[in-house]
């Protein structure tokens, strides 16, 4: 079985029932069986609360190194307020660290494997947040503690427990509050939003993205500009709206390009926003839109530059690939990617990635009589069957 027992964070940081990715993956194997035509997945799991809006404004500094993700990643307050003693620097420093480090375990590893291992990070950053004395030293160590709360956000959501990730989600955004960072209080809800999109509330979506970018100072880092800009056009792209889609697209190609031209990279980024990482958000938002042609450009471009390992962001390109595919009538092709984006689904146990293949699943019923549609629906099957 897949389930896992993970360890829970103290009531004050998590919002409502516990549901097990261990239940979410289990609906999704009953789920195959049932007919292709069924409407598409609920996300009632998702609460209607209002998340809170962040203020306190302050400037943050950025983290630069040439070219490559740095080794700790952390929002940094004004220089006069960094805090002076080595203890500190040094525990916060191992803090994000360690947040990093899981950023970049989650792409290739299984969330239910990292979720207790991050929900006991979360529960310790915090604790050493409250515990702190130093008044500078406590908003650096909300910032990280918001960080935590973000990849514990989203490594429930792809675990499937879309409840767990948005009370998550709103921890970031209230912990980037006591930092006093907008730069961090917008990327949060620019996190929140993307979840959003990718949970059929669009409207909501582009509600949380644009009161994120309403707390953007005036100067930005390049890689805030592109990673909002993005989370920009994910939104209006799940609702249909192309030039305003378009639009932030543009903005996160040309900050994107100065992300290369200054070396400059700064947390949340532990992956470069490089060439290949703008086409696969320029293909997303196309296959949201129903542009094919543009779509099947971009994810190639995005795809190749993955390489062939398996991995959640490979997997979720080849399920895009799959719906452009089915849009052009070039169903074998279709089939073969989405079989390639199950298996990886389920070697890494992603309830986002095994949803995205079923969304794309259905879409292929007017041909179910072919083959190539008989020959999937008999490998998702037996791929569930084989795993539980």
């Amino acid at each position: 079985m897949w389930g896992t027992s993970a360890c829970g964070l103290s009531e004050s940081f998590e919002v409502g029932p516990r549901r097990t990715s261990s239940e979410s993956l289990c609906g999704s194997a009953s789920r195959w069986a049932r007919s292709s035509s069924a409407s598409p997945a609920s996300s009632s799991a998702v609460g209607s609360g209002r998340e809170p809006l962040p203020g306190l404004p302050t400037r943050s500094s950025s983290v630069s190194s040439s070219g490559q993700a740095p080794r700790s990643w952390v929002w940094l307050p004004p220089p006069q307020e960094i805090p002076s003693s080595e203890g500190a620097s040094t525990t916060l420093e191992a803090l994000t660290a360690i947040t990093g480090s899981y950023r970049r375990l989650d792409d290739c590893t299984a969330s239910l494997e990292l979720l207790p291992l991050a929900f006991g990070h979360l529960a310790h950053v915090s604790n050493v947040a409250q515990r702190s004395r130093s008044a500078a030293e406590r908003r650096s160590l909300w910032a990280a503690a918001s960080e935590a709360a973000g990849l514990a956000g989203g490594l429930a959501f792809d675990a499937g427990g879309h409840a767990q990730a948005r009370s998550h989600y709103r921890t970031a955004i209230t912990f980037a509050e006591r930092a006093g960072n907008p730069l961090l209080q917008a990327f949060s809800l620019g996190m929140m939003s993307s979840f959003r999109a990718e949970t059929a509330q669009g409207a909501k979506a582009v509600q949380l993205i644009e009161r994120g970018r309403s707390l953007l100072p005036r100067e930005v880092p390049p890689t805030i500009q592109a990673r909002m800009a993005t989370y920009e056009a994910n939104a209006y792209s799940s609702v249909g709206d192309a030039p305003h889609a378009l639009s932030a697209l543009g903005r996160a190609d040309t900050a994107g390009e100065q992300i290369q031209a200054d070396g400059e990279m700064f947390w949340p980024l532990v992956f470069p926003f490089d060439a290949g990482r703008r086409a696969r958000e320029r293909g997303a938002c196309a296959t949201r839109l129903k542009e094919s042609q543009i779509a099947l450009t971009a994810l190639e471009e995005g795809l190749e530059a993955l390489g062939s390992g398996a991995s959640k962001r490979r997997a979720l390109v080849l399920s895009d690939l799959a719906e452009s595919y089915v849009l052009i009538r070039e169903i074998e092709e279709a089939c073969r990617l989405l079989g390639e984006a199950f298996d990886v689904g389920v070697q890494l146990r992603s309830d986002r990635v095994l949803t995205r293949v079923r969304q794309v699943r259905r879409e292929l019923a007017p041909w179910k009589d072919m083959h190539a549609v008989r020959e999937l629906e008999e490998r998702l099957v037996g791929g569930f069957l084989g795993n539980f």
